[in-house]
């Protein structure tokens, strides 16, 4: 269980996802984000970047490649629909 707070969570989110993404892109993101639109960039830094890509055990390309598997199944529901 991750025992950081909330707001430490978020801070190693904004960190991982500035290295991953760029800080040009992520600072465009959450300068632009709206009253509607905020809430979910707080919660995707927090869980996607901050729990997720933060945590111990992977390197940062074994978690990219993690992905593939997702993206292909979905490219193939597509195709079958």
């Amino acid at each position: 269980m991750d025992k950081r707070s909330h707001q430490e969570r978020y801070n190693d989110g904004i960190k991982t996802r500035k290295e991953v993404l760029g800080a040009e892109y992520v600072d465009r993101a959450l300068t632009s984000a709206t009253d509607f639109d905020r809430p979910f960039q707080e919660f995707m830094t927090e869980t996607c970047w901050g729990m997720t890509w933060g945590r111990e055990g992977l390197t940062r390309k074994q978690r990219s490649l993690n992905k593939a598997p997702f993206y292909f199944s979905r490219l193939l529901a597509f195709e079958k629909a």
